[in-house]
């Protein structure tokens, strides 16, 4: 039985380029019982965001090839998901808090390296919170 939120298994969108990193924290989030899309860049992120079952959070790095950064993945999701909650990562911050200050609402920022069970709690806070 996954991470259940209104007899419903949380869907977990994880946005990484580091195949190491995107695969551990995969694995983390399978483990909580988040059922969890992975994509390696935003481009691709873009297409399992479309998909008809949907998503119901976002982790990201920003970083990334390709068209979309983190950032402007987020951007993009939110023109059709205004309120998605998203969970955004990076080992940079050059511009990164003042890109991440214009979004509403506001991401969560969860610094590089970050701890797994961090990332775990930060999701189910997000999914269980109130509207």
């Amino acid at each position: 039985m996954g991470f259940m939120v209104e007899n419903h298994v949380l869907r977990v969108l994880c946005v990484e380029d580091d195949d190491s990193i995107r695969l551990n924290a995969v694995e983390a989030l399978k483990d909580a019982g988040f059922e969890v899309l992975e994509a390696e860049n935003g481009d691709s992120a873009m297409d399992l965001v479309l998909d008809p079952d949907g998503v119901d959070v976002v982790f990201t790095d920003v970083v990334m090839p390709g068209r979309w950064d983190g950032v402007d993945l987020i951007e993009k999701i939110r023109l059709d998901h205004p309120g998605m909650p998203v969970v955004v990562t990076s080992g940079y911050s050059l511009h990164l808090e003042q890109r991440l200050g214009r979004l509403r609402p506001p991401a969560v920022f969860i610094g590089k390296p970050y701890s797994l069970s961090d990332v775990v709690k930060t999701l189910e806070k997000l999914a269980t919170a109130e509207d």
